[in-house]
């Protein structure tokens, strides 16, 4: 038996545990920023200096390129989707970016 099936993923959402294995602590997990906090931990602002993009953040460019994947939401705020490769005009980013500053007063 045969099948023709045309798979098009439309969207994606990814969460802060996607970045754990770029070395990027979470919010929730056992080593997370909320769970050291609630503990009395203070962890450092940044857990690694320069992160690269992970291989799912890479895999999810390769499904651009070839059209599976039409658009990105993520709740990270590491900037791995963009500096993978992502085009900024498809990806939502929730939690906004840490590379990006704003002046509060303007």
């Amino acid at each position: 038996m045969t099948s023709n099936i045309n798979l098009r993923i439309i969207f994606e959402q990814t969460a802060d545990n996607l970045s754990r294995t770029a070395g990027i602590n979470d919010f929730r997990g056992p080593s997370g920023v909320w769970t050291a906090r609630a503990r009395g931990i203070v962890l450092p602002s940044r857990t690694v200096p320069n992160p690269e993009p992970t291989l799912t953040d890479m895999a999810y460019v390769e499904l651009m390129k070839k059209n599976y994947l039409k658009f990105l939401i993520s709740q990270n705020c590491d900037g791995l989707h963009l500096k993978s490769g992502i085009s900024p005009d498809k990806i939502s980013e929730l939690h906004g970016s840490s590379n990006y500053e704003a002046c509060a007063k303007c």
